[in-house]
């Protein structure tokens, strides 16, 4: 494997720096899509033959396929397990993804708006990303590269069920799409909840920072559809844009409510937040990503001119636990790690 790890840590994910729709509120969007190869076994009832078969054809196809341009593959039992998180935290791949003791590979476009994971739950699952709630431009690239993967490859599909997929719930389209919403207002102003109970054709699951089972962390959630069988891909795609732009909205007047009302409460956790992350030695991931929050609020409302939102978005990558120890080059303990992040972000913030 010839792959620059040194190098990945030290840039943040080019698509992240990008502008978008709505990404005043919307801080990322994902389409996924779960494929399988006929005639194989899902990976939970393959044979490692098997399995090694499917990653060698998903890398004999990832070489041909001009969408994915110069692609970076990479087996997974090649990477150290520090390696391995560097990946989870860019969200290249999943944890569940890296505990599993079978042949599996990954492949990601260099500019990484592209990911398919080989042998997680099913064959292939495809990610596609994009900054802001750009679901339309994400399909579309999305699309093309599952199109190029279809010449290539024969899915597992019916004329009755769709997509035939390991787990049911995912069988039709194949598709789960998401977006991570920053609601920092209607949190302060007590009606998350409120928010966040829409009542929606395909179903609304809300997550947390890292995904299903996760707590919310500086008011980050990750809502996304449930229900893909009977549904065609736009269906799903409009329905979460419509539910995600209903939650804008209301993030949105919780802003303007708290800034006519109550300004001097949100000035102040800005200015807390600036002021604890220009003194702190120690900082944890949690503890950054709080603070963030404010910083990127303060920024979208222009309290706070100083402080890029490009910075803040590489921050939240590069202060991971695996990106730190990979920066800083070598094995350390927790608390070496937190000296080391609040050092990084005083010096990426210029605080």
């Amino acid at each position: 494997m010839d792959f620059d790890f040194g190098n990945l840590v030290c840039k943040p994910i080019p698509w992240l720096q990008e502008s978008g729709e709505e990404d005043e509120i919307v801080i990322s969007c994902r389409l996924r899509l779960a494929r399988n190869i006929s005639n194989v076994p899902f990976p939970n009832r393959a044979s490692s033959q098997n399995l090694t078969e499917v990653v060698e054809r998903v890398q004999e196809a990832t070489e041909r396929l001009d969408q994915l341009g110069d692609a970076i593959f990479l087996p997974i039992e090649e990477l150290s397990s520090l390696e391995s998180r560097i990946l989870v935290e860019r969200r290249l791949i999943s944890p569940e993804f890296v505990q599993q003791k079978i042949p599996r590979a990954v492949a990601f476009s260099s500019d990484e708006k592209i990911s398919i994971m080989i042998n997680e739950e099913d064959h292939l699952r495809l990610q596609g990303f994009g900054v802001g709630l750009s679901l339309s431009t994400v399909w579309d690239e999305l699309r093309a590269v599952d199109d190029g993967f279809a010449e290539c490859l024969d899915y597992a599909f019916s004329d009755q069920f769709g997509y035939l997929t390991a787990c049911p719930t995912n069988t039709g389209t194949g598709m789960r799409v998401s977006a991570f919403v920053h609601l920092p207002a209607t949190e302060m102003c007590g009606e998350i909840e409120k928010a966040l109970t829409k009542k929606t054709p395909s179903g609304l699951a809300v997550r947390g920072f890292y995904g299903e089972g996760t707590d919310v962390i500086g008011s980050i959630y990750q809502i996304s559809n449930q229900l893909t069988l009977g549904w065609t891909e736009w269906r799903i795609i409009e329905d979460l844009i419509k539910v995600a732009k209903e939650i804008v909205d209301k993030e949105d007047k919780s802003r303007q409510k708290l800034m006519n009302d109550e300004r001097i409460r949100v000035e102040d956790r800005v200015f807390r937040s600036i002021g604890i992350l220009s003194k702190a030695r120690l900082l944890t991931s949690k503890e950054f990503i709080e603070h963030y929050s404010y910083l990127l609020l303060g920024v979208n409302l222009g309290i706070i001119s100083q402080i890029q939102k490009s910075t803040l978005n590489e921050l939240m990558i590069i202060t991971q636990p695996a990106h730190i120890q990979r920066l800083y080059g070598s094995s350390m303990r927790a608390l070496e790690r937190d000296v080391y992040r609040a050092e990084l972000v005083r010096d990426k913030l210029k605080l």
